[in-house]
């Protein structure tokens, strides 16, 4: 009986560490970024027409996705680069996503965390919200 409450403590313990090293290596992928919004109509820098479910970033990260976290780490949304701006966008320390109105680009607006992935790298139950400096992240 002790034995085998030794081992399911150490499977335990084992899992615990794991866990703790999948989610400080996933925290280490995210960018610090200041999250905007904008509501421009016509093309984006690609040629997509705009609309919900892309974003603005560094020209390197075109084609990519921005997975947007708050400052508490939790999960906005995917949103899919195609777009590039000014200043704090081309330094890496701005996403800018675009909202249809004003009022969502201004409640939008927050700290939080960007992380870039490959479009591939979004799950098929996942859905891209469309249906720091960063340096170096998209290279």
């Amino acid at each position: 009986m002790r034995r085998g409450i030794s081992a399911v403590i150490a499977a335990v313990l084992v899992i615990f560490i794991v866990l703790t090293m999948y989610l400080t290596a996933r925290a280490e992928d995210r960018i610090p970024v200041k999250i905007t919004g904008y509501c421009l109509k016509g093309r984006t820098a690609d040629g997509t027409e705009v609309r919900e479910g892309i974003c603005a970033y560094r020209r390197d990260c075109i084609g990519k996705i921005a997975r947007l976290y708050n400052a508490d780490g939790e999960h906005i949304g995917d949103y899919e680069i195609h777009d590039t701006g000014k200043g704090g966008i081309r330094k890496g320390t701005v996403v800018d996503v675009w909202r249809p109105t004003r009022a969502e680009c201004y409640a939008l607006t927050q700290s939080g965390y960007l992380e870039i992935i490959e479009p591939e790298e979004v799950q098929s139950n996942e859905t891209v919200e469309n249906s720091g400096d960063g340096a170096g992240a998209c290279q």
